[in-house]
């Protein structure tokens, strides 16, 4: 609104000098030299309007081209989000798919340490850890056993 508003009053503002030069060249003839100053101030005050409204148009339109680069960057930047979510959401449904059609050998292998107390928790059965375990394999297992149900279990084993 800022920006529109600006030529207006600049064009008001050259019409008012315009027509000011026009009595000034009129009062040059009839040699009055009290009235051709004070027609010089005004136009010597619209000058400066002018350019003062020049310079503010100038900032504006710098500040609307700012803001209009800034715009783009975080658009861009909500493409390539938008994109990338969309590659998370492919991926994660890859996993889920192939997690429901191929059985996975429940299986961890730890290079580090499990701290004592820790809870493992696995698709059957989970487990607490009594002590700290360094370098393990942990797996859970199925327990079968002639008449009876069948159990799972988690294994720890020395990491290989």
């Amino acid at each position: 609104e800022e920006i529109e508003a600006i030529p207006q009053e600049e064009d008001l503002a050259r019409i008012q000098q315009m027509t000011l030069q026009k009595k000034l060249e009129d009062l040059r003839k009839l040699n009055d030299p009290a009235q051709t100053a004070k027609l010089q101030g005004a136009i010597a005050y619209l000058d400066t309007k002018i350019r003062q409204l020049q310079e503010t148009a100038e900032s504006l339109l710098e500040r609307q081209d700012r803001i209009t680069e800034k715009i783009a960057l975080v658009h861009g930047e909500l493409t390539t989000s938008e994109e990338e979510a969309a590659d998370l959401r492919d991926e994660i449904d890859a996993v889920t798919e192939r997690s429901q059609t191929e059985k996975g050998d429940p299986t961890v292998k730890v290079s580090g340490t499990i701290r004592s107390a820790t809870q493992i928790i696995g698709p059957h059965t989970s487990f607490t850890a009594d002590e700290d375990y360094h370098h393990v394999v942990i797996k859970e297992v199925k327990i079968t056993q002639p008449d009876a149900p069948v159990t799972w279990s988690i294994d720890i084993s020395p990491f290989k």
